[in-house]
């Protein structure tokens, strides 16, 4: 086992979150029991510990979003104590459950996100219509995925040990003989590029059709599910091989091959950040306008007061999707103008 502070406070922080979020399965439990009936005391003491849940909903989402960011500084200062480490891939190489720990912590602002948004959407109505789907939804997911998550941060901490373990240069490398996808040709992995381009702005597009054809934004979902994987492909194949390159000749930094480390991408060119959280704002958007939909049309009042919702998500979507493609494309241009593509 390795510590240090930084270890130390996301322990602490992940135990805190993880209390509070059991102190609200405990109220939302106690409301599905008081069978939320409309009238008397039960419907009365429902709606005023459902606001409390309301709260604890906010203070978990913005302290598990901010958690993904500390995690990974926290994985940033292990570099220095893993043998053979260079970026926070080595880190988590020591041991692969953290792969699985990231994965989690990315999943679950977007159920806390979409749980705020029902919740928005029952306050504005008059009898809290969704307080069932609410309470229930806390209690059997929101929950129980805080606990798979703390969980997580505890056995990747408590079995990482300072092993011997490659650097992202060894695995992800051109040159090497293991890549976690098989290394597409320069040809391929920019068709892959320019699909995913174009894939986003359909997904962007299709949602504003709506008004059409409703299953447009069924369709936006789909589309939305295959351009992530592709999205994946294309970063690690052509993205970052290129961003890496690039940071040799423009910005003169030192291990300029191409290989393919998300990891170094963001170190070298730390404009990624918001290019990455607004790619997963544009994602995520479509999926909480499909779910919201699929929930809310169960109660006329809901629906009607999701309507607003939805047409904000559906400028989330446009200005993040559209936001972060302009991110990407005047790199790219940047790069054909100093001969670097």
């Amino acid at each position: 086992m390795i510590w240090n502070f930084h270890i130390a406070i996301e322990l602490v922080l992940s135990f805190l979150t993880l209390l509070l979020a059991g102190y609200g399965s405990f109220i939302a439990y106690r409301i599905i029991e008081s069978k939320l009936q409309k009238e008397g005391r039960q419907f009365h003491y429902a709606e005023k510990k459902y606001y409390l849940l309301s709260m604890i909903g906010v203070i978990l989402l913005a302290s598990r979003s901010v958690n993904v960011f500390y995690f990974y500084y926290v994985l940033v200062t292990l570099v220095p104590i893993i043998p053979g480490a260079m970026c926070p891939y080595g880190v988590l190489q020591a041991n692969p459950i953290g792969f699985i720990d990231i994965l989690i912590k990315l999943i679950i602002p977007f159920g806390y996100g979409l749980w705020l948004l029902l919740d928005y959407i029952n306050k504005q109505t008059k009898k809290l219509n969704l307080l069932s789907v609410l309470s229930k939804g806390f209690l059997f997911i929101m929950f129980p995925l805080l606990i798979l998550d703390s969980g997580l941060d505890l056995m990747y901490f408590w079995f990482l040990e300072p092993i011997q373990v490659n650097c992202c240069r060894n695995v992800y490398n051109e040159a090497a003989d293991y890549t976690p996808l098989l290394s597409l040709s320069n040809n391929t992995a920019s068709l892959v590029f320019f699909l995913t381009l174009l894939l986003f702005i359909s997904v962007t597009a299709l949602q504003f059709f709506q008004v059409v054809n409703p299953r447009l934004l069924i369709i936006s979902a789909v589309l939305a599910l295959v351009v992530t994987p592709l999205f994946v492909i294309s970063l690690q194949e052509f993205i970052t091989p290129l961003w890496i390159f690039a940071s040799k000749d423009i910005l003169g930094q030192p291990l300029g091959e191409p290989h393919h480390c998300p990891f170094c991408i963001v170190k070298r060119w730390p404009s990624m950040i918001p290019f990455l959280i607004a790619i997963w704002l544009g994602l995520a958007s479509v999926g909480w306008q499909v779910i919201i939909k699929q929930l809310v049309k169960i109660d006329g009042e809901s629906t009607e007061k999701a309507h607003p919702v939805l047409g904000y998500l559906r400028i989330l979507n446009m200005i993040c999707i559209i936001g972060g493609l302009l991110v990407l494309i005047g790199h790219y241009i940047f790069f054909l103008l100093m001969g670097v593509v």
